[in-house]
């Protein structure tokens, strides 16, 4: 499995390819790729390749791409029940960032970083 995703804000830029190849002895493997990434200024870029190779007859894989802004009617959703804009984007930006969070298995590290993304968010 292939799990990337990006937040990009300002005039930032990301440029991701990725590649999965599986040989033709590999045999029942089962192969995932993505890359999402969450656009959140009109002058930030994302550009995505995502790549399967695939050489093996009996093989489950899939891959994909996304770019995206934060969500209009969550945002108003959010506002309505009493976060402000900043802590409404604030708080879907993590949600957004906490699939990834959430695959560190090490507890001490998942603090770490999970703590850095918080005081990120804070500061915006």
């Amino acid at each position: 499995m292939q799990l990337f995703k990006g937040v990009l804000n300002d005039v930032s830029q990301s440029s991701f390819e990725g590649k999965i190849l599986v040989r033709q002895a590999a045999q029942k493997t089962e192969a995932f790729q993505l890359n999402n990434n969450l656009i959140l200024s009109g002058r930030a870029t994302a550009n995505s390749k995502p790549n399967l190779e695939i050489f093996a007859d009996d093989v489950k894989a899939s891959h994909g791409a996304t770019m995206g802004q934060l969500d209009d009617a969550q945002l108003f959703y959010m506002k309505t029940r009493g976060f402000s804009e900043e802590e409404a984007k604030s708080l879907l930006v993590y949600a957004f960032c906490k699939e990834v969070l959430d695959l560190i298995t090490v507890p001490s590290l998942f603090k770490e970083v999970s703590q850095r993304a918080q005081r990120y968010l804070k500061r915006k």
